[in-house]
């Protein structure tokens, strides 16, 4: 069975295969999730619920511990390509197949996904040939993150190097790459064209299958979309927000910090803005969250180096 599709079960089934599995093991859902290769929030929040499918080789690797057959409760074998729409088909007449390219997620495309879900833009008009992915950062504060993380997590990523520029007489520059490849890639693995508010974007559900793939995503979120500030004037440890006018984008982002450990403060809204911002607060987990997490921004590192007052260690 090809290991990157994914099965879907009859209803219960996919809970009854779980929970037999976690009793023929004798273990508990931290060590079943190692075991079967995701993370345990995703595991005991997310499939025993049946929330999402099974990964094929998720699937497979249950069936081996519980010693048990699920075969003839699959209802379909869904493809492997999770970023399309349900029921979407093909174009009848292409010209052209677009090529992956890659075909397996890994760290640096988790945190690639966060950079496009909070700076990052995917624009197409297929019978124009535009095929454009965009992403923004401040021509100051974010140039050396720009140029340097995001510039070569770029190119590692998908062996193509974007253009970068400034705009003539505006605080911004933009990395881009005109790429219908790049394009059918980033959608096949979960982004979404369009208006982040309007298209209903979100982590794509392949991220939540393991831990490292949650906390790449995540940084690469807070580093376009996040701020350090200090608590107060007097508190040493500052406060990590995140802000979003997605509302799909927010609700993943609540789950995915709650899948790590993490909580968070409920959702604002910004004035005189569709952006709602929450926070990491908790001096304790501020502090985890840097030792786990970490930011890839020189902005965001110095901000809170800064705040701090001392060197993290």
């Amino acid at each position: 069975m090809d290991s990157t599709k994914r099965i879907k079960l009859a209803k219960g089934k996919q809970r009854k295969l779980i929970g037999e599995a976690k009793n023929a093991r004798q273990s508990n859902w931290r060590e079943l999730a190692k075991a079967v290769g995701v993370c345990e929030g995703y595991l005991k929040n997310e499939l025993i619920k049946e929330a999402n499918t099974l990964n094929a080789g998720v699937y497979l690797h249950l069936c081996s511990i519980a010693n048990k057959n699920y075969d003839k409760d699959i209802v379909c074998v869904l493809d492997k390509n999770w970023g399309r729409a349900k029921g979407g088909k093909l174009a009848a007449h292409k010209p052209k197949k677009p090529m992956l390219l890659l075909s397996t997620p890994n760290e640096g495309l988790a945190e690639f996904i966060g950079i496009m879900l909070g700076d990052g833009s995917l624009y197409t008009i297929p019978k124009r040939s535009i095929y454009q992915i965009r992403v923004f950062g401040h021509k100051i504060d974010e140039y050396d993150y720009m140029c340097g993380k995001v510039f070569s997590l770029f190119k590692n990523l998908f062996g193509i190097e974007p253009s970068i520029c400034t705009k003539m007489g505006k605080e911004v520059v933009v990395l881009s790459k005109q790429s219908k490849n790049l394009a059918h890639t980033l959608r096949y693995f979960g982004l979404k064209t369009g208006n982040k508010k309007n298209n209903g974007a979100s982590i794509p559900p392949w991220v939540f299958e393991k831990e490292e793939y949650l906390r790449a995503c995540i940084r690469g979120l807070i580093d376009t979309d996040g701020c350090v500030y200090p608590k107060t004037k007097k508190h040493k440890t500052p406060t990590i927000w995140f802000s979003s006018v997605s509302p799909g984008i927010r609700v993943s982002f609540t789950k995915a910090l709650k899948i790590l450990g993490y909580r968070v403060s409920k959702w604002v809204s910004r004035k005189d803005s569709d952006s709602q911002s929450c926070s990491i607060g908790s001096s304790k987990e501020v502090l985890r969250y840097y030792k786990e997490i970490g930011f890839s921004n020189p902005k965001h590192e110095l901000r809170f180096r800064k705040f701090c007052n001392a060197p993290i260690v």
